[in-house]
């Protein structure tokens, strides 16, 4: 079971490894690199909807920085995934819940303010 470790500026701790990138972090462990972001749209959102999770999360940044368009929160509902955004610390907390329930989740973490 993949777990996020934590989330400090600038880098995510991932089942003990470092990523000094904002990233996505997949319920099978696989972890991608994503380009640092501040607005999370609807091209950000069918990426994380490309393998059918159950569950999205989004780390908004260690202060909340990052939004989330209204559009691509409507494509999760469409989809009827559920869907939380939070800020990093709380969402990566969120994600090993879900993880630990057994769920397919995946979390897009912002690793910046």
């Amino acid at each position: 079971m993949v777990n996020v470790n934590g989330v400090k500026h600038g880098e995510l701790v991932v089942d003990g490894k470092s990523y000094y990138s904002d990233a996505i972090v997949w319920w099978d462990g696989t972890v991608e690199m994503a380009d640092k972001f501040h607005v999370v749209g609807v091209d950000a959102m069918a990426r994380l909807l490309s393998k059918s999770p159950e569950i999205i999360v989004i780390g908004l940044g260690i202060n909340g920085s990052v939004t989330v368009e209204e559009s691509a929160t409507e494509l999760a509902e469409r989809k009827k995934v559920s869907f939380y955004a939070e800020q990093s610390a709380k969402a990566a907390e969120l994600f090993n819940a879900f993880m630990a329930a057994g769920k397919k989740a995946v979390a897009l973490i912002h690793t910046g303010l």
